[in-house]
């Protein structure tokens, strides 16, 4: 615990994490550029840093939760960026999710100035489960970087996984989205045809999840309110993980398929579906008010739109 970690990225995923690595004991010395997200944080204990050089000076190990791509290349290897002010061995942790060809890219970079770079993306949690460390940790990069930060990753989260190689945390992480934005949609039909017919959603509820021995979605995404104080229906789809977000996640499965050369069609329809969401004023929503969309396709005077 005497690594002294610094933290760039505190929206409400990287918010809760250094929330939960200060309550640990660790120190901390954060950036951002939103100076509210770090007063708050300065407030509790933290030490707020420049730049991500600043923070690289002063810091062994660096985790980063950055919206995208770009916004990683830039913190890592730009301007004022962590390897102006890295030293030999200092790790970077990327729980952000971006594609795999990135942050190899950005890895091979940090390499070359004797950085060691891992990508660890989250999922499971949200930023509930990243505020108390309840999420699965995903690491790609070398085996012994990662051996190095066990101790960090464990506090990161509940399950930490080593995936292999550079970029195979993410390839996980980006497969793992794949699957959840099909069970979104999959549960959004099936309450939409079943109400449609008459049924009450709270009987679709309890048939579907004691049939499947409990179900993670319906749990806490169920898409009608009314049917499990958990999800975000009964809170007007508050998001806890926006569709905005599921769109540039599934744009980064979507560049990798192209690039891959490999005819998904279901991802395909899930990606336009999601696209369509936003175009119809449901982009703010919770990834589970696709049900919104899909209520409005259906013909339903749902109680769960605005």
């Amino acid at each position: 615990m005497s690594a002294k970690i610094g933290f760039i990225g505190l929206g409400k995923m990287g918010g809760g994490m250094s929330k939960n690595l200060l309550a640990h004991g660790y120190s901390l010395v954060i950036y951002d550029i939103d100076p509210v997200a770090v007063d708050s944080l300065y407030k509790t204990g933290a030490e707020a840093a420049l730049s991500p050089s600043d923070v690289a000076r002063r810091s062994e190990i660096i985790i980063l939760s950055l919206p995208l791509p770009k916004d990683v290349e830039a913190v890592v290897t730009g301007a004022d960026g962590i390897l102006d002010g890295a030293t030999d061995g200092t790790i970077i942790i990327d729980t952000s999710t971006i594609d795999p060809l990135t942050s190899r890219k950005v890895a091979r970079t940090a390499a070359e100035k004797k950085v060691d770079m891992i990508d660890a993306p989250v999922a499971g949690g949200g930023p509930r489960g990243a505020a108390v460390g309840q999420q699965t940790v995903i690491v790609g990069g070398k085996k012994q970087v990662y051996d190095r930060c066990h101790d960090v990753l464990h506090v990161l989260g509940n399950q930490v996984v080593y995936a292999g190689d550079n970029g195979q945390g993410l390839a996980v992480k980006l497969s793992f989205n794949i699957y959840g934005g099909m069970c979104h949609i999959a549960a959004a039909e099936a309450f939409a045809f079943g109400v449609r017919l008459g049924v009450e959603p709270k009987t679709l509820y309890d048939v579907i999840n004691q049939a499947r021995g409990g179900d993670w979605i319906l749990e806490n995404k169920c898409p009608f309110p009314d049917c499990n104080e958990n999800s975000p229906a009964d809170r007007n789809f508050e998001p806890e993980f926006p569709i905005e977000m599921a769109i540039k996640d599934y744009g980064l499965i979507m560049s990798s398929i192209n690039a891959l050369k490999m005819p998904m069609l279901m991802a395909s329809l899930t990606y336009q579906m999601y696209e369509s969401a936003a175009t119809a004023g449901f982009g703010s929503k919770d990834v589970s008010g696709i049900s919104l969309l899909v209520n409005q396709l259906a013909g339903l005077d749902s109680k769960n739109e605005d």
